[in-house]
């Protein structure tokens, strides 16, 4: 077991151990108890490329439970992650620190903007994102419709969405 909280200084030595399945539930927890001391070099690790994907997976959930403006910032920039994973890991991560911090509203509907541009667009994704900034009940029912087959449904989804949504 790692000794926590870890000293700031070790925090690239302990990242690597997020990769190894035996060793991932004891670095996290001491990355998690380090917490705003070390929020940037978590935030860093995460958009690293060099750093293995299996260890960048496990910084959304750590960064979730550090209640921090720059904790928010860092789970956004993972959403220009070429990695779906990892960028709706960050989303699930963002998801738990809404309630109590504020997620940009402009930054998240660049974020959409991405989505929509990809090959592939998952919509329930994008919905997730949209849900950081508008209100769920809206949206589940959007979702829903969009879904579904009712013409009118999927009308009035598509106008709610026009109503909330900035012009482009």
């Amino acid at each position: 077991a790692l000794k926590e909280p870890i000293e700031p200084a070790l925090v690239g030595f302990v990242l690597p151990l997020l990769a190894d399945a035996s060793l991932r539930t004891s670095a996290r927890r001491a990355l998690r108890r380090a917490g705003d001391r070390i929020v940037g070099q978590l935030g860093d690790a995460l958009l690293d490329e060099g750093l293995a994907l299996d260890a960048r997976r496990q910084l959304p959930a750590v960064l979730g439970q550090i209640a921090s403006r720059r904790a928010v910032a860092a789970l956004l920039a993972a959403q220009a992650s070429r990695h779906e994973d990892l960028r709706q890991r960050a989303v699930r991560a963002l998801s738990e620190l809404a309630p109590t911090l504020p997620v940009p509203r402009r930054e998240v509907f660049a974020a959409v903007t991405r989505e929509l541009e990809r090959e592939e667009v998952s919509l329930p994704f994008v919905f997730a994102l949209l849900g950081l900034v508008l209100e769920a009940a809206p949206l589940k029912h959007a979702l829903g419709a969009l879904a579904g087959d009712d013409e009118r449904l999927i009308g009035t989804s598509l106008e709610y969405l026009e109503n909330v949504l900035p012009p482009t």
